[in-house]
């Protein structure tokens, strides 16, 4: 083994344990992990498998109906939050936004955080052309996503009436 290649691994070994260390702050961190990695391959799954314009309202009416969860249950969704996100970045697969953002409403729900809305926005810019964003709001914040980029789209504010009206378009041709 040449020098030259030792020297890339051992670089290659100190950038792997940097990044576990931002990665991994505590030993629950990796519990959160694995959970994360797990709410986030049964989001892909509800995705795949899901009729089209019934998973979003679906889920907004399961998780809506409670009240705005104590404070200390907000520094629980942000962890929930990041630990997505660092899965997302850094675990198996990379999720698109609909698919962590079914994810982290799935884990405030087994924290026992409930009010978690799921919303979907729309932007069209010179460079990109038309796009679409999915995010989680609890009681008006944005959990696990930069609230600067979700504010540069336009929430659809009636996914349920959307969903209904291009359900029933689908299904009367047919």
């Amino acid at each position: 083994m040449s020098f030259g290649s030792q020297s890339r691994r051992v670089r290659a070994l100190k950038r792997l344990s940097e990044a576990l260390r931002k990665l991994v702050r505590s030993p629950g961190d990796w519990l959160l992990l694995l959970r994360a990695q797990s709410a986030i391959l049964r989001a892909g799954t509800r995705v795949r498998d899901e009729p089209r314009g019934t998973l979003v309202p679906s889920l907004n009416d399961t998780y809506r109906k409670d009240p705005a969860p104590p404070p200390a249950s907000m520094h629980v969704a942000e962890r929930i939050g990041l630990a997505v996100d660092r899965v997302a970045r850094f675990g198996f697969g990379r999720p698109l936004c609909l698919v962590r953002s079914i994810a982290i409403q799935d884990l405030l729900a087994r924290a026992g955080i409930r009010g978690a809305l799921l919303r979907v926005g729309v932007r069209v810019t010179p460079s990109h052309g038309f796009e679409a964003h999915a995010w989680v709001e609890l009681h008006g914040r944005v959990v696990g996503d930069d609230p600067e980029y979700v504010a540069s789209f336009d929430p659809i504010s009636d996914l349920e009436q959307i969903a209904e009206t291009s359900w029933a378009s689908t299904t009367a041709g047919a």
